[in-house]
Order: C-alpha cells, then sequence, then structure tokens
C-alpha cells in the first residue's frame, strides 16, 4: 500500500498538560464536522480513559484542513479537565495508546499522555479486564465524526490499550 499524505485528511489538535509537561493529541477527523460535535466526541473519549491518567488540564483547540498544515483556533465545549491525581516525577514518560485499522489496511492511533496505572507483564490491558479500557475503546468506536484513519476510514479499535513510554523522555531521563 503507497504511503498517504500527512495532510490527506483534516484534523483537530487538542493540547493539554500533564504533570507540568504540554501534549497535543492529533485527531483525523471528518472536515464538514463542527466544533461542537468533535469537543463532545472527543471529550467523551478523553473523559473515560481520564479515569486511567493523571490530572490533564485542555490548553488549546485547533483545526486544520485537507492539504494544510496551517492550525487555526477552533472553539472547544468539551472537557477542560479529565484525569485525578497528581503523578510521580518519572511518570511523564507514560502514556496509553490505542491502536485500530480500517477496512482498507490503513492504522489508527491516538495516544494519552499521563498514564498513571503501571504496566503489567505484557504492557497491554484488555477492556475485558479493565471497564475504563472498555469505555474507552467504545468511545472511539462510536465517535463518527472523529478518530479517522489516514485513509478516511472508520477504524476497527482493537479490544485494548497499550502501556507505552515515550522515547523522547526516555532519552531526556538518562541524560
Amino acid at each position: 500500500m503507497p504511503p498517504l499524505d500527512p495532510t490527506n485528511t483534516a484534523r483537530a489538535f487538542v493540547t493539554y498538560n500533564a504533570d507540568t509537561v504540554t501534549h497535543t493529541l492529533m485527531v483525523r477527523i471528518n472536515e464538514l464536522a463542527d466544533d461542537a460535535d468533535l469537543s463532545t466526541q472527543i471529550g467523551a473519549v478523553l473523559d473515560t480513559i481520564g479515569d486511567e491518567l493523571s490530572l490533564c488540564t485542555f490548553v488549546k483547540f485547533e483545526r486544520t484542513a485537507i492539504g494544510s498544515n496551517i492550525r487555526l483556533p477552533a472553539v472547544w465545549t468539551g472537557p477542560t479537565t479529565w484525569g485525578s491525581g497528581d503523578p510521580e516525577t518519572d511518570q511523564q514518560a507514560n502514556f496509553w495508546s490505542f491502536t485500530g485499522k480500517d477496512s482498507d489496511g490503513h492504522k489508527a492511533r491516538v495516544d494519552f499522555f499521563g498514564r498513571h496505572l503501571a504496566p503489567n507483564d505484557d504492557y497491554r490491558l484488555q477492556a475485558a479486564d479493565n471497564v475504563h479500557i472498555a469505555n474507552t475503546v467504545s468511545a472511539l468506536t462510536d465517535a463518527s465524526d472523529s478518530f479517522f484513519t489516514i485513509g478516511l476510514g472508520t477504524p476497527i479499535w482493537n479490544s485494548y490499550g497499550n502501556m507505552s513510554f515515550a522515547q523522547h523522555w526516555v532519552k531526556q531521563a538518562r541524560k
């Protein structure tokens, strides 16, 4: 399958703070969706995974059009905080990753920084083992105007969340 241009879809960006570090969640969206619908759908996902995150605070919401890399301010009506508790300093590299594929084989992935749950033996938590993971997979599936693949397909989300560490932060910790 030939690679697609990263600007192949419209995108929404939710910038937030987790453990005093600023992160940005990028979501591939339906270009015709309005800000309120996107805020509701993305916000539902943030609320469901939020129980497995340290306290996160909303900073800004932006959008880009198909074929563009220019981010324009958008109106966010979703939650302004999600998650709870203060993380340990060494947890700033921790995040949840949810993956899936559409029927054409294009991948989808979203990452949520601020994970405070210690990893298990296989660094994956099944939806059947955790209600918050199950609810997040369900919210991702229900988001009809957002969380698309790069081919603008609807992903079939895997029924688990991966427990990951950002390599950038691991390198920073080793300096």
